[in-house]
Order: C-alpha cells, then structure tokens, then sequence
C-alpha cells in the first residue's frame, strides 16, 4: 500500500504540468477543451472545500491553501480525463470502430460507437464518481482559526507541537489546572477550534482535569492534507500521551480520553494498541462513532445509488482512498477491537438526530464492548448543530469523575 500511495501522489503532482506541457507541444485549439473543464473544475472544487471546511472549523479561509487545493484538484481530474480517453479508445477499439468520427459514417458503424459509449459512461459512473467523492473526504485544507481558545475558556491556553509516533508533527493546545494530577486528551472530528468543543473544554477544566486538545493530522496546523478515518490519526494521539508521560507526568499521573467522530475512531485505535502509550490510556469516551468504515460507506451509498452500484461505488471509493492516504480503509473497523478496551470503563455517546452516523452505529459498538461499559443517546431534536451542549459535557465529566478499571 505504501509504494502505491507515493506512485498515486508522484502521478497527482504531475499531471498538471503534464497537462500543460500536451498543450504546449501539441499547438491545437482543440487540446484545450479536454483540460478546459479540469482547470475550472479544480477550482470551483478548491473553493467549496476550503469554504466549508472553514465553516465547519469556525474558521476563515487562506489564499495559499485554496491555490493548493485547486492544484490537486485539477491533477484528480486531470487524471481522470486521461483514465477517460483511454477508457474511450479501448471501447471504440473493442467494437471495432475508428477513433476519429468518419464523415459520413455508415448506420451499424454508428450504432457500435454509440453501444461503445454506452458502455463507456456506465463505466465512468462506476469509478469517477466514487473517486471524486473519497478524495473530497480525504483532503483537508487547512483554516485560519476564528477564535481564541483562550479568549473562549477565559483561562490561559498554551499551543504546543510533538511527534505522532509516526513521525508526523502535530499540534494541541495544553490548558493546566493548578494541583491536579489527572489529564483528559480531547481528540475532535473536527478541529480543537470547533466552537462545538468549547462548552466540553470548559467542563473538563472547571471539574480539575487538566486538558489536551489535539489537532490531529490534517487539522488545523498539524501536519498533512490527507485524513485516514482514524486508522493514521491514532499514531496522533499515542504521540500526545507520549509528550503527556515525558513533558507533563505529574500533571498526567492518570490519563483519559474523548474523541469524536474520526477523533473517537483514532482514541480508540490508541487505546487498544498494545504500547504503554496505549495501555497509559485509563478510560475512554467516543462521540459519534461509526463501527465499521466499509460497512458505514455502504449505507451512506445506498442512500444516492441503487443497487448494484452502490457496492461498486464503496469499493471503488475505498479502494482509491486507501491507495490516496497509504492506509487499508477497508480494515477500519472499531467494532472488531473495541472489546479489547476492557477491563477499562468506556462511556458512548450517540446523537438519535444525527443525520450522518445514526445512533445504531453506537449501539453496535456498546453491545460488542465488554463491560465496564456505559451509553448516552442524546435525544431526538430539531437543532443538530451543538455536538457537545452542556448536558453532555456535565455527563462526560460525571464518567470520568467516577471511570475506574475493574481490575
């Protein structure tokens, strides 16, 4: 998968100046229209992205991320027009028809070229929507923060960098509590700017715990563009208890976690990972997790695409996101390890509003966990905008004031 992953990204890089380089020495007005659609394409692309990724963070949007975005934007469709004009040759080719219209051209010639693009764009649905879409969830460009954490929690907020323990660097902001030896490392979905965070952030602190608020990979200014659903960003959070441990022990003598949404997915890959990273882990809370990503893909598919496409589309996206960000999307599957959390307390937490991760994803995952275990379904109501309203934030306190191993 690695030496896929730098080909696919060695392939992106270039195939802009590719693009450019074809115009170049071709010399035709008709090359233009083939790269005509990628280059606007790419940067409309570029600016939804970064606009609702800004919206999401709280956040403004910067000049140079929506230039990079729309760079590699362009390279995905420019690939996938190449993938297009190849797939077109090979079609016309197999019915035996000339790539170049003749004028006039006879009846069943016509009708074989119009059967070859038949089946052309069946093809095309199969495979660019789906590759469209993944790269769309994979990419994550950077946001200018909109507001001051410390301004928010009106205490002191320290922006402090480590390694993953891959080697990636990652940033997380430190706020200490006088006189206390427990540390709660808060792991969003989003950003540690989500404005969601605040009231869960002010909780923790107001109830004595030290807190971490990371930015895993691809968030805020932690490093990379590319998000993995977890499977990487756990690398993010074994690194932040292992600066805790090295940098903090007093201060981190007990150590918990709360994730959300691919934050909760990545606590709990760390919290099974057999390392004393892993094991520093003593009690877990996941927001909003989804259970198993391949499966997850499939009901989110089969809401836009009947069947047989919507499996063509799961595997077909899953396969090209797993070769984009170098990691085995269709082995993310926290229902096959959360039992591996136990003998430590783990509380769930599910949104019966939410409209992406429905409240059944969390019960698969409490019913496969051991026990202790605990659950929260946040009730049904009009407004899912506030992931963590202070009712949620007082509970989570509560299980971590109380969260202790059974053996």
């Amino acid at each position: 998968m690695g030496l896929l992953h730098w080909l696919i990204i060695c392939l992106l890089a270039a195939a802009p100046g590719a693009g450019f380089l074809y115009v170049v020495v071709r010399k035709r007005r008709e090359v233009f229209g083939p790269l005509f659609v990628p280059v606007v394409g790419g940067t409309l692309t570029s600016f939804t992205l970064n606009i609702v990724h800004a919206r999401l963070a709280g956040g403004t949007i910067l000049p140079l991320e929506v230039i990079v975005c729309a760079y590699w934007a362009c390279a995905v469709l420019l690939v996938l027009r190449a993938f297009d004009m190849a797939l077109m040759r090979v079609a016309l080719r197999l019915v035996s028809v000339p790539f170049h219209r003749p004028r006039p051209e006879a009846f069943l010639q016509g009708l074989r070229r119009s059967l070859a693009n038949a089946g052309r764009v069946v093809v095309l649905f199969a495979t660019v929507i789906p590759v469209v879409i993944v790269t769309s969830l994979c990419y994550r460009p950077a946001v200018r923060p909109g507001h001051d954490l410390s301004f928010d929690l009106s205490r002191p907020v320290e922006r402090v960098t480590f390694d993953a323990t891959d080697g990636s660097r990652v940033e997380a902001f430190w706020i200490e509590i006088a006189g206390t030896a427990r540390t709660v490392v808060v792991c969003s979905g989003n950003t540690a700017h989500d404005p969601a965070l605040v009231p869960l952030l002010s909780e923790l602190a107001r109830g004595g715990y030290n807190v971490l608020a990371v930015n895993l990979r691809a968030q805020g200014g932690s490093a990379g563009h590319l998000t993995s659903f977890g499977r990487s960003e756990r690398y993010d959070v074994l690194g932040a208890v292992r600066y805790l441990r090295e940098r903090h022990p007093k201060e981190s003598e007990r150590i918990d976690g709360v994730g959300s949404g691919i934050g909760a997915v990545a606590l709990l890959g760390a919290s099974v990972d057999d390392s004393d990273d892993g094991r520093a882990i003593e009690s877990v809370v996941l927001i909003g997790a989804f259970d198993d990503l391949p499966a997850f893909a499939l009901s989110l598919a089969s809401r836009h695409f009947p069947s047989p496409f919507n499996r063509a589309v799961t595997n077909i996206g899953l396969s090209a996101g797993s070769a984009l960000v170098g990691e085995n999307l269709f082995d993310v599957k926290p229902v096959d390890t959360i039992d591996a959390v136990s003998p430590r307390p783990v509380l769930f937490v599910s949104d019966q509003a939410d409209l992406v991760v429905p409240v059944s994803q969390g019960r698969n995952l409490y019913e496969a966990a051991s026990q202790p275990k605990y659950f929260y379904w946040l009730p049904e109501r009009d407004d899912n905008a506030a992931r963590f309203p202070g009712v949620v934030a007082k509970v989570i306190r509560a299980f971590f004031d109380v969260a202790r191993p059974i053996i």
